[in-house]
């Protein structure tokens, strides 16, 4: 077992680069931590997808990471880094091998476990995609708290308000509360970086003018 020593970590559902930290966030620094080296097709996989990783493997990291806390040394159950040699990214699982939580490194830190994982071999490790959906680490923290404020805007707001955003969105009317709603759906899901800020300030501008 490879093993990384005295490292920072910020352990989230959604993986954050380590600018988007934030001070109130429970940064845990870790005394010990093992380091699964993987294939690039795997890492994407576990990065990016719900997975569930099988028992055996949960066998190999059980009880292998060591986190400081309070002057003491407290054991993480199912805590690892993987590394292609290109990424690191650190994975929390479950009693029955759900990722639960994720982290990035710090960026002295990434380069220096790239380093070591340059020097170890492959593991071939065995999990189920839980959901052929990738989960969205594409967004910043902030779009993707302006996107949660978007979908409640969207199935709060009154008629009138969602028909205006509609015009303002795509010129055009509409009558049918489903199609605008799936609409701008859609068009968040397909051109985000586009059209993500209109939206959130047409709504902010109609919220406070009621």
């Amino acid at each position: 077992m490879n093993y990384i020593y005295d490292i920072l970590i910020n352990l989230q559902k959604k993986l954050y680069d380590f600018y988007e930290w934030n001070l109130s966030d429970d940064i845990i620094h870790v005394r010990k931590i093992p380091l699964i080296k993987v294939n690039n097709v795997d890492m994407l996989n576990i990065r990016n997808k719900q997975i569930i990783m099988n028992d055996d493997f949960l066998k190999v990291i059980n009880n292998r990471t060591e986190v400081f806390s309070n002057h003491n040394i407290r054991i993480i159950k199912y805590l690892c880094l993987f590394s292609n040699d290109e990424d690191v990214v650190a994975v929390e699982f479950s009693k029955n091998g759900t990722k639960v939580r994720v982290s990035k490194l710090l960026i002295d830190e990434e380069l220096e476990v790239l380093e070591v994982s340059e020097h170890i071999s492959v593991t071939e490790v065995v999990y189920q995609i839980e959901d052929s959906q990738s989960i969205d680490n594409f967004k910043t923290r902030k779009e993707l708290k302006i996107y949660d404020y978007i979908l409640k805007q969207l199935n709060k707001s009154n008629y009138e308000r969602i028909k205006y955003l509609y015009f303002e969105c795509f010129d055009r009317q509409e009558e049918d509360l489903q199609i605008i709603i799936n609409d701008i759906e859609e068009e968040l899901k397909n051109n985000w970086k586009l059209v993500y800020e209109k939206i959130y300030n047409i709504l902010k501008l109609s919220s406070q003018r009621q």
